[in-house]
């Protein structure tokens, strides 16, 4: 088992021990983002005469980045006493939502971040 499979499985026991465990939820989060990261970095190495193959080696990161969702959400409901966390979320969900074409959520997000900051 690698050891961000290894990091999965404690994160995922955190949260059933704690439900409101929002760095728990926020690691979980970027661990998948951080996958999508990397496979990005793969379909960028596709040579340009592949498109087929690019656009193919991309939605493998789609995959890991829609999977980074759900917990950087619950990481950004259940961190309202740390901001410095609920920021972090709230960013990386901005990044995940824009990329993925969810522009309502974008939208969404991006107010509540502009409201933070104020």
């Amino acid at each position: 088992m690698e050891i961000s499979e290894k990091a999965t499985e404690a994160y995922k026991s955190a949260i059933e021990l704690k439900e409101d465990f929002a760095d728990a939820y926020y690691n979980l989060g970027a661990i998948y983002y951080n996958e999508g990261v990397k496979q990005i970095e793969v379909a960028n190495s596709v040579p340009t005469n592949k498109p087929e193959k690019y656009e193919e080696e991309k939605s493998k990161a789609d995959v890991h980045f829609k999977k980074a969702i759900p917990p950087m959400e619950k990481a950004a409901e259940y961190s309202k006493d740390a901001p410095q966390t609920q920021m972090s979320s709230l960013e990386t969900l901005k990044t995940l939502y824009y990329r993925l074409k969810m522009m309502d959520k974008f939208d969404e997000v991006n107010a509540k971040l502009e409201e933070l900051k104020q």
